[in-house]
């Protein structure tokens, strides 16, 4: 029976590790070996392998492109590791959570889940695992165009790899920064170099991705058959692996290519395959990709109402998009917050240990302080609020260190000062205060530069070490005093103290507890100033795309306006007529056209001015758009003294009635710029044309028809509506 178990358990761990083997080469058979590894050790009760394989089934889902599937196994993988205590692995879903949420584009999520995993990583001096979260935050960046700082990223995650297998990622990753700084010789080099790298170990993903890429430096080179034969061979590649999501972005370069070489057709069938695949899987954020090209390639072939559609659908797209980001959210902050404090039980148990075993007598102040710091850290991680976290912390540890003072404080790098943003003395909040860096006075000076915590519990002790002479910065000297610097990394936070006016008060564990309350405190005040940070820098590049949208919407409707009277001019005429001359002869509708002219314009110029006349032309145009009320009608500038109106689905009786009103109008209107000779009123006259798009052999044949029933009212008195091809 022990024999037959064992087999098991070595069949079984033989699944994951071909799983794992083929990840980077056939996502499909990892998928299949994760699977069957999962079913073979939840029959056979193998706890471990269960949960490293059912972590795997939940990767294989991301890679397939299923993300909500995906979101929801790892979710659910996170909970079991964290119950089984598997601290590695509650790092490495961690990180998979943080890279499903890049593909959703919640940034900000990714970052969050990134830096918890990053914490863990560190602590557990996992240094590949370091490397690919410090990649993973470098593609946040590069996906919002922080270039700078995604190659920082990059390049310290590749120090880590080293000569590692995997380092093609990095390579290829920084290679893409280049290619959208736009060195493209750069860039190549790199990808070919990632390729080989590739190639040499078997990574048909990273093989794929520098294809692909190579594949845009040759097309924006002009190499199109070169870019058509990259791209080929990474679809290829991306089919073998079935990575159906890479393959509808793929699909999106070739409509690129298409789209360069004016192509429209093959461009819109590139569209149609990777909107067909991008439904299959069920992924919103691609779709949300295609779409605009769609509207892209729509408006190139001048169908608007189809690049209106098509805009339509990116709309609802992102609504579902949000939609789904605020319920991801509420779902993510519940994993981040159950991360933290799961690290932090493990890491307060591990610090605080060795002090238990060697001191039986304080058992009780250690498992007390192992239940403060779990708290704490509990609370910190759900709260940005730091009034609330000074607050948290002060309430905390008073409880568990007999003390009269408590202070916090900030570096202000601006003023090189350390700044106390909190203070408490027997429970009342004090005033804060500045010390400058250059002080050699300070206990907190020296422990925020040397980076290391003291403990004096006597003004007896000797303190030329720490500080030149002893003064307090108000009030009287305290007998006992405990510092301890807040720091992350390379960076310096700040310090945190105790204060007492009892001698001998602090203990070695004392010290150790507000040690551990200072690392803790340390990681909540980078992670909010990471998460404003990031947030800071997403709402920045959202204002600016929304500026740009706005600047691009307001250059388009100047590129269709006449200045001078703003109306449609006769490029927008033109196009829209177009429009819905092909609109009614679908529809079975009739089209009206009325041209419009001032009567003696000439004359007027020649006599008062071209100031004059532009003032007229700029009244007639006000009066001619207030008698035209449809939004499908449209009125031009045709001309100098000449407008054209197009009237939709309108027939001969109600494109009399408009031209009657128009006149009406203007006869009514004293235009206030002539003055009172011959005659006191300016005329206009107009020529009509209306019928059934069969009756015209175009649009153009339209237009003239209307403009030969103006002549005709000109040539027999002006100041009269004509209409074409009927008697006076």
């Amino acid at each position: 029976m022990e024999k037959n178990l064992k087999i098991n358990e070595r069949d079984i761990f033989e699944h994951i590790r071909q799983a794992e083997s083929f990840e980077r080469t056939s996502v499909k058979d990892m998928m299949e070996h994760a699977q069957i590894a999962y079913q073979l050790s939840h029959q056979e009760g193998y706890q471990r392998l269960m949960l490293h394989s059912r972590f795997l089934v939940g990767k294989a889902h991301m890679r397939l492109g299923n993300m909500e599937e995906a979101n929801r196994v790892l979710m659910e993988s996170f909970e079991h590791a964290k119950k089984a205590q598997e601290l590695l692995l509650e790092a490495e879903i961690l990180n998979a959570l943080g890279t499903s949420h890049v593909y959703l584009r919640f940034y900000d999520l990714s970052f969050s889940y990134y830096q918890q995993a990053l914490i863990v990583a560190k602590n557990l001096k996992d240094e590949i695992l370091i490397a690919k979260v410090l990649n993973n935050i470098g593609e946040i960046y590069n996906e919002l165009n922080d270039l700078d700082r995604a190659l920082e990223y990059y390049q310290k995650s590749l120090g880590y790899f080293g000569n590692h297998e995997l380092r093609a990622t990095q390579i290829v990753n920084i290679a893409t920064v280049y290619l959208k700084k736009n060195d493209l010789q750069k860039a190549q080099e790199l990808l070919i170099e990632g390729a080989e790298v590739a190639k040499q170990n078997n990574d048909l993903m990273m093989k794929s991705v520098s294809l692909k890429y190579l594949s845009e430096i040759a097309r924006r080179k002009g190499n199109y058959a070169d870019a058509s034969d990259y791209l080929t061979r990474s679809i290829a590649i991306y089919r073998e692996t079935n990575e159906m999501y890479h393959v509808a972005e793929a699909y999106l370069e070739f409509f690129n290519i298409h789209m360069d070489k004016k192509e429209y057709d093959q461009a819109k069938k590139d569209l149609d395959e990777s909107l067909c695949i991008a439904q299959e899987i069920g992924s919103l954020p691609l779709q949300a990709k295609i779409y605009p090209a769609f509207v892209y390639l729509y408006e190139q072939k001048d169908d608007f109402c189809k690049a209106l559609e098509y805009s339509k659908l990116k709309f609802a797209v992102d609504e579902e998009i949000e939609e789904n980001a605020r319920k991801l959210n509420l779902r993510g902050l519940q994993v981040q917050l159950e991360a933290m404090t799961s690290f932090q039980e493990k890491e307060t148990y591990r610090l605080l240990n060795d002090q238990l075993e060697k001191k039986a007598s304080e058992l009780s102040a250690a498992y007390h302080s192992l239940e403060f710091i779990s708290e704490i850290g509990r609370q910190l991680t759900s709260s940005t609020d730091l009034e609330f976290i000074y607050q948290l912390v002060y309430k905390e540890i008073r409880s568990l260190i007999d003390m009269n003072v408590f202070n916090i404080g900030i570096h202000n790098l601006e003023t090189q000062t350390i700044d106390y943003k909190f203070i408490m003395e027997d429970d009342q909040r004090i005033t804060g205060r500045s010390i400058e860096l250059n002080s050699t006075t300070s206990f907190a000076v020296w422990s925020f530069k040397n980076r290391k915590s003291l403990r004096i519990n006597s003004r007896q002790e000797d303190t030329i070490e720490f500080v030149s002479e002893v003064r307090s910065s108000y009030g009287q000297p305290m007998e006992a005093i405990m510092f301890a610097p807040l720091f992350w990394e390379d960076k310096t936070l700040g310090v945190i103290s105790v204060q007492s006016r009892t001698p001998n008060v602090f203990s070695t564990q004392s010290l150790k507890t507000l040690e551990t309350l200072a690392s803790y405190l340390s990681i909540a005040l980078i992670n909010i100033n990471q998460a404003m940070e990031l947030k800071e820098e997403i709402n920045k590049r959202m204002k600016a795309q929304m500026k740009l949208h706005e600047l691009n919407i307001e250059l388009t409707n100047l590129s269709k306006q006449d200045p001078m009277t703003g109306l449609a001019n006769r490029r927008h005429f033109d196009e829209y007529l177009t429009l819905i001359f092909e609109n009614a002869r679908r529809s079975g509708v009739p089209i009206s056209m009325l041209m419009v002219d001032v009567d003696h314009f000439k004359q007027i110029n020649d006599y008062y001015g071209h100031l004059t006349g532009d003032e007229i032309v700029r009244h007639f145009a006000k009066i001619i758009q207030s008698c035209v009320n449809r939004s499908t009608d449209l009125v031009a500038r045709f001309g100098g003294d000449e407008f054209a109106i197009i009237l939709n689905d309108t027939n001969l009786y109600g494109a009399k009635l408009i031209a009657q009103k128009i006149r009406q109008s203007i006869s009514e209107s004293d235009v206030g710029l002539i003055p009172k000779r011959n005659q006191s009123k300016v005329t206009l006259s107009i020529g009509i044309a209306s019928g059934y798009t069969g009756q015209f052999t175009s649009s153009l044949e339209l237009v003239k028809k209307a403009d030969d029933a103006l002549y005709r009212a000109k040539n027999t008195g002006r100041d009269k509506i004509c209409v074409d091809n009927e008697d006076e």
